[in-house]
């Protein structure tokens, strides 16, 4: 499923499961599935479970913590480990979807919902003040966000496979400053 060397064809593979009405669920190698949270964490699973060289990358990380990140960067061809790239480098159409995502979260009436989602909420809405974005930090703070309060006063305005659509348009748009350039 997974190429051992083609980051940009592991990379369509990641963008079309997250366009899939069951893009949340990851068959394991061995049998069964994996239900998955986010679109980062599909990406993750996907990896784990069906690239060639994830256990030589593991073996190679010198802490647990490296291994995720060092997958994700070799697998994926990203910059780093997770995920960013300038936000000026994505096209309009996208970069305007998460503008506004930023928008409904900082007008929003904020609840007393979980610290992950009110951390989520003013990570969302500081997005326009920042230069670099991040695959990881949308997918999970977009998807914190939901969980605590999936309704629109709440600034929500992405449900997960919205989540999982964005970042599989991000994916496809390939932005320079997200992948490693070959020389």
């Amino acid at each position: 499923m997974l190429s051992e060397y083609d980051q940009a064809d592991n990379r369509r593979v990641w963008s079309e499961w997250l366009r899939r009405s069951d893009w949340n669920v990851v068959p394991k190698a061995g049998g069964g599935t994996h239900e998955i949270r986010d679109a980062w964490d599909v990406g993750l699973a996907l990896a784990t479970e069906y690239w060639p060289l994830r256990n030589e990358v593991a073996d190679a990380a010198e802490y647990e913590d490296d291994i995720e990140p060092a997958v994700m960067m070799t697998c994926y061809g990203l910059q780093d480990g997770a995920g960013s790239f300038n936000c000026d480098d994505l096209p309009e159409r996208i970069r305007s979807r998460i503008l506004f995502a930023a928008q409904a979260a900082k007008s929003a009436s904020r609840g007393q919902g979980s610290i992950a989602a009110y951390l989520a909420h003013n990570t969302i809405a500081a997005l326009p003040e920042e230069d670099e974005w991040h695959l990881f930090v949308l997918a999970n703070c977009l998807d914190d966000m939901w969980r605590d309060d999936p309704s629109p006063l709440a600034g929500t305005v992405f449900s997960p496979p919205d989540i999982a659509r964005l970042v599989a348009d991000i994916l496809d748009a390939a932005p320079p400053s997200l992948v490693v350039q070959e020389d």
